[in-house]
């Protein structure tokens, strides 16, 4: 696990969490270290980065979108002190599947890293090919969203939950495609409970983040 983490007590903590996964932590405490420890590793080398949002020389958001063109699969969690629902509606929709507050209880952490990784499982056993142009997967994927979206939310004014399951039963398999984890948990909510109008709500806002990426 890669752990970007600027303050070295958060980072000795963080690290120690991990490692009683048990876990290999690779730990770093800027953006440029991240790139090379990423980039020197080869595509691949970490099964899940973990990120400070606010780095001495990058943002969370900034250094993702750098890392994702070396190992485009690689699950990813933001960790901040923000509570500000604007900067972590922001990150999510730069492509972390999670967003930890700090302080992160030790049983929150493990429990958001071994669902990335159970997640990063899931996209390897379906035999996605990482040689695929990820960026145009990611634009068709966002292209589609408004129209499923409205699919679903007329679907479900209608009381016609066949054609809402089919429609969020397709999504799925796009979500692990684009390694949407954080849609793809809110599609999934809203099949367990398909008449809760709060997980719609949910649903929607997930496809909001993802269109706001632009």
């Amino acid at each position: 696990i890669l752990l970007v983490e600027d303050d070295p007590v958060t980072q000795a903590y963080l690290a120690a969490v991990l490692e009683a996964l048990p876990a290999t932590v690779d730990a770093v405490a800027s953006a440029g270290e991240a790139m090379r420890a990423v980039s020197g590793g080869g595509r691949g080398t970490h099964a899940l980065w973990l990120v400070d949002a606010h780095l001495p020389d990058a943002d969370g958001a900034g250094l993702l979108a750098r890392l994702r063109p070396v190992a485009p699969w690689t699950p990813a969690i933001a960790h901040t002190a923000s509570r500000e629902r604007a900067e972590i509606d922001a990150l999510l929709a730069a492509g972390y599947e999670r967003v930890l507050a700090k302080p992160v209880a030790a049983k929150v952490l493990r429990a958001a890293v071994e669902a990335a990784l159970q997640s990063r499982s899931a996209v390897a056993e379906a035999g996605v090919d990482p040689g695929w142009n990820v960026a145009a997967l990611r634009r068709l994927f966002r292209d589609e969203l408004p129209a499923q979206q409205a699919a679903v939310n007329l679907a479900s004014k209608a009381g016609r939950r066949r054609d809402m399951e089919n429609v969020l039963h397709r999504m799925r398999a796009s979500c692990a495609l684009v390694g949407a984890q954080h849609l793809d948990a809110a599609v999934r909510a809203l099949q367990r409970v398909p008449g809760s109008g709060k997980a719609l709500d949910t649903f929607n806002q997930a496809i909001a983040a993802w269109l706001r990426r632009g």
